[in-house]
C-alpha cells in the first residue's frame, strides 16, 4: 500500500474523527480534543500536523 503524506492546513470534521481515534492508542489518560484545540495547534506556527492517507490505484494504465 502506498501512502500519501500530506501538511494540514485547516480541521476538518474528518480530523476530529480521525485524532479521536488515534489519541486513546497513544494515550490512555489523554482527553479527546475539539476541533478548537486541533485548530490551535494546526495554525501555531512552531507546528506542522501531518497525516498519512492510502494512495487509491486505478486499474486502468
Amino acid at each position: 500500500m502506498d501512502i500519501r503524506i500530506e501538511i494540514i492546513r485547516e480541521v476538518s470534521q474528518e480530523l476530529v474523527g480521525t485524532s479521536g481515534e488515534l489519541l486513546p492508542q497513544l494515550s490512555s489518560t489523554a482527553k479527546p480534543l475539539d476541533s478548537e484545540a486541533l485548530d490551535r495547534m494546526v495554525t501555531c506556527d512552531a507546528n506542522t500536523v501531518l497525516v498519512g492517507r492510502p494512495l487509491t490505484r486505478s486499474s486502468a494504465p
